[in-house]
């Protein structure tokens, strides 16, 4: 089971996968091919003088939204003026002509007229557009102009999600979805929709507007609260039927991420996310939209990891050569601010809730294994956390005391089943923040213990070796904090333990009666299960019984980390001395813990 920390490394190295990948939008959610298709129609319709007119108008058009772009709305009313003059002629000699120049000049001074701020009028400019676009398509048999009055409706709907009017906003836009995938009749903006109309749509231009009207919805919903966008996802079954098609493999992931979101779920969220940042930039502005959210959780679970992460993307963003003309302002100026921007909600997560929650209280080498393997239909893991565990027991974290890190690894894992080595160690820290918590400590003869253990070591040992590494500091500072003194030359070689094997084993063997007779002390008897190592799968049933389930539940799988056959490792004493050591060191305390253990029943 991956951790938080490990989560947030796997995001940051899918974002900068999918980033570093060949951006796929293609003409499709750029509006080209639709335009591309149209521009041919009109060529093919009009006569050699009257394209020439049509053409004088439309690239005067396209100028003025260039300057707009470029150098802001001061120095773009000219050009739009000159556009007006060049087609107020046609207006009483030639309808058709009229009709296509206006529909340029307007749904163009639409946009200026957002920028300016003016949506009154933004929002009367659209609906003359719709007027002529209607014309087009009907008095003049542009047939293709069907799919243009839809995107004429999509600026209409992203002129309502500017008003504040969020709610129609999604109310269009999951309609345009609905009509363009045969369940719908009419649309709310414009006349003339039908069934057989949007049939009659081209599969290419129709997909291209779905990736179009998508991308809408992920921006407009971009800005909101956890509860809001959760509230108009769910009432979206225009969204939910393009994302159950299975053919538009982004908005599927963007959904199913973005649901995970809303409702907090983390893993959830991570497990859907993941893949999708992998596969890079698609045909929506729907990746660039998920990567937002995983800032937004990678800041409210770790404040600093999520700051780092903002500060890569931000930089990336502001770098970024294929900034596609689909993306929206908001989304753009969101990913190049996005390390300077602080959460302005609290993330709301909703960790996974347990139905019964046990730890393991034992050694390493004495069951910690098996205990999550007859576990593992349930949620599980098996040494959790490992290192930041290890780190918090022996003071490695700045700023972060041991109680607050338990605490934390407790919420975020929400295991049932912790299976983990090192847990014995925070016993007194465990039992008061747990109060429902069962605890099972399994009992190996120390002895025995004691050689698995070395074993253990020495392969750790010899991994590292082989692969020129040495062992990590972190095992080397777990060993001190275990047995007061620990060093890897010691136990490395042959003849290194014939010289120091004695006192090794005198260090280990201590640890084992100290950890043994402590963690007996703390643990509530009524909330604790005490058992051989050999008897785990025996006693499924106390520990089904422990856990409040059935023993149906739990797995027949025991004993899943035995010590594979290797050469004598105990030089310089022989397993008598061993023997008479570990009785005369852990004999009291094994023979406490055998005590409760023999007794064959769960004191819960």
């Amino acid at each position: 089971m991956k951790t938080i920390a490990t989560w947030l490394v796997h995001i940051v190295r899918a974002t900068r996968v999918g980033w570093s990948l060949p951006a796929a939008m293609e003409a499709g959610p750029k509006g080209q091919l639709f335009a591309d298709l149209m521009q041919a129609q009109i060529a093919e319709k009009l006569s050699a003088d009257r394209l020439v007119s049509y053409e004088t108008v439309r690239d005067t058009v396209r100028e003025a939204v260039s300057v707009l772009h470029r150098e802001g709305t001061d120095a773009t009313g000219e050009v739009f003026a000159k556009a007006q003059r060049l087609a107020a002629p046609l207006a009483d000699t030639d309808p058709e002509l009229d009709a296509l120049s206006q529909s340029w000049i307007e749904q163009a001074m639409a946009f200026y007229d957002v920028r300016l701020g003016d949506l009154k009028s933004a929002e009367a400019r659209l609906e003359r557009a719709m007027a002529d676009d209607t014309r087009l398509e009907q008095d003049f048999g542009y047939d293709l102009m069907h799919i243009g009055r839809i995107h004429t409706l999509h600026l209409w709907a992203r002129v309502q999600a500017a008003k504040g009017d969020v709610s129609t906003a999604l109310q269009t836009t999951d309609a345009v979805l609905i009509y363009l995938h045969g369940g719908g009749e009419d649309l709310p903006f414009g006349t003339g929709w039908s069934s057989n109309l949007a049939k009659q749509i081209r599969p290419d231009l129709a997909s291209a507007m779905t990736c179009r009207i998508c991308s809408e919805i992920g921006a407009i919903v971009q800005s909101m609260s956890q509860a809001e966008a959760r509230q108009y996802l769910l009432v979206m079954p225009g969204l939910k039927q393009v994302a159950a098609l299975g053919i538009y493999d982004e908005i599927t992931a963007w959904r199913s991420a973005k649901l995970a979101w809303c409702e907090g779920q983390v893993y959830d969220f991570f497990e859907s996310l993941v893949p999708a940042l992998m596969a890079g930039r698609g045909q929506t502005c729907l990746w660039y939209t998920m990567v937002l959210d995983a800032v937004s959780v990678a800041k409210g679970l770790r404040e600093q990891s999520g700051l780092l992460f903002a500060q890569d993307v931000a930089q990336r963003a502001e770098e970024d050569t294929a900034d596609p003309i689909v993306l929206p302002g908001v989304i753009r100026a969101a990913l190049r601010n996005c390390d300077a921007v602080s959460l302005s909600v609290p993330l709301i997560v909703n960790w996974p809730k347990r139905r019964f929650h046990l730890m393991c209280m034992g050694l390493p080498r004495s069951g910690t294994t098996s205990l999550f393997t007859l576990f593992r239909p349930m949620r599980a893991a098996n040494e959790y956390a490992e290192k930041a565990t290890i780190d918090a027991l022996t003071g490695q974290i700045p700023g972060s005391d041991l109680a607050t890190f338990l605490a934390r690894r407790d919420r975020e894992s929400a295991l049932e089943m912790d299976a983990a080595s090192f847990l014995h160690l925070a016993a007194p820290e465990l039992v008061t923040q747990c109060p429902d918590a069962g605890f099972v400590l399994p009992i190996r003869p120390p002895a025995e213990w004691f050689e698995s253990y070395l074993k253990m070591l020495l392969r750790w040992h010899d991994g590292f070796q082989a692969k020129g590494r040495t062992p990590p500091d972190w095992m080397k500072a777990y060993g001190q904090l275990l047995f007061g003194h620990f060093d890897w030359a010691e136990i490395a070689t042959e003849d290194a333990r014939e010289r120091f094997m004695p006192k090794v084993a005198e260090r280990f063997l201590g640890h084992w009666a100290d950890a043994t007779s402590r963690t007996l002390e703390v643990l509530p008897p009524q909330r604790r299960l005490v058992l051989h190592t050999h008897d785990l799968g025996r006693r499924r049933g106390d520990l089904a019984q422990l856990a409040g389930i059935t023993e149906e539940h739990i797995t027949t799988e025991s004993h899943a980390n035995i010590s594979p056959p290797g050469p004598d490792i105990l030089q310089g004493i022989s397993r008598s001395e061993l023997a008479q050591m570990a009785q005369e060191i852990c004999g009291p305390a094994y023979l406490a813990a055998s005590v409760e253990a023999d007794a064959h029943q769960a004191t819960v």
